[in-house]
């Protein structure tokens, strides 16, 4: 009977754990620190669920500047492997740094 209710809770534990799993999503972006005026610069995002498994979600991706102006937005679909490359071109007008 022990043994039961044991392996029973595991599997009422697991379930629970998938379900959480499934309703949350791990996003990583990788590429430089800072952007730079007349320097192209290059984005990898990766979309993934917490257990790892790749998913091929929709991404929207805005760069704004210091003062919440919008400077470049775009929407694209990440592909089977939830990956998706961002170029910023190098003759993106960027806002001044002011110090």
């Amino acid at each position: 009977m022990l043994v039961a209710l044991s392996v029973g809770g595991y599997f009422y534990h697991r379930e629970q754990l998938a379900a959480i799993a499934a309703e949350h999503l791990r996003l990583v972006v990788t590429g430089p620190s800072s952007l730079q005026a007349g320097v192209a610069a290059e984005f990898s995002i990766s979309v993934t669920a917490i257990s790892g498994q790749p998913l091929a979600a929709q991404i929207e991706v805005t760069l704004t500047g210091p003062d919440g102006e919008c400077l470049r937005a775009q929407q694209e679909p990440a592909d089977e492997r939830g990956r998706l490359q961002v170029a910023i071109p190098a003759n993106l007008r960027l806002p001044s740094r002011q110090t």
